[in-house]
């Protein structure tokens, strides 16, 4: 699992986000778009205005702009979803006759 978490220097929503995440031990690594280029392209190139942006296994997590909306339990979650590597089960109704 690849957790992606955008960010730049002295950004209070980053470290709020980063709060959460070390708060259910979910490992990610940072990207500081300040100091990476091709970081800040991607950010760009995907429409984001603002900081931080996360991403597991490259899909994006955080779609709502206010960080203070979401909780920790709420991003695990969103992160778990995002990384199942198999399709969840479900019933075709085959067996049921549908």
């Amino acid at each position: 699992m690849s957790i992606k978490l955008y960010t730049q220097p002295n950004c209070g929503f980053c470290d709020l986000m980063k709060e959460m995440l070390d708060k259910v031990k979910i490992s990610y690594y940072t990207i500081d778009i300040k100091e990476d280029e091709m970081a800040l392209a991607f950010i760009k190139e995907q429409g984001h205005r603002t900081v931080p942006q996360l991403y597991a296994n490259d899909v994006h997590i955080n779609t709502n702009p206010n960080t203070r909306e979401y909780t920790p339990d709420e991003l695990e979650r969103l992160i778990m979803e995002a990384t199942l590597t198999e399709w969840p089960w479900v019933d075709s109704g085959i067996e049921q006759g549908i």
